[in-house]
């Protein structure tokens, strides 16, 4: 069976609360699938979409993952997860950076 080549790392990170959370878009978890899919009632495609439209509750169930990823459990369930999403979109890296 040949080998497919893993697309780069498409590498993205959220600031919040002066804590820097990475988020490589390239990869993607069966249960951030399964969360996409409950919590926001999108497929995949949709998720996407929805990202790139920048639609608040993708984008803030994009956050959650990557605080998931680097906390764990820790990081607590979506349905309680908040974050002051002004002070974050000040952090985001605009076109000229």
């Amino acid at each position: 069976m040949p080998k497919t080549s893993k697309p780069e790392p498409a590498e993205l990170a959220f600031v919040i609360d002066g804590e820097t959370y990475p988020f490589d878009s390239s990869r993607l978890m069966f249960s951030e699938a399964v969360a996409v899919k409950k919590h926001l009632g999108m497929t995949l495609e949709e998720f996407g979409a929805a990202v790139n439209a920048q639609d608040l509750e993708a984008i803030g169930l994009m956050v959650w993952m990557a605080k998931r990823r680097k906390l764990g459990a820790a990081a607590g369930s979506f349905a309680d997860f908040d974050f002051d999403l002004t002070d974050m979109l000040s952090t985001a890296p605009t076109a000229e950076q």
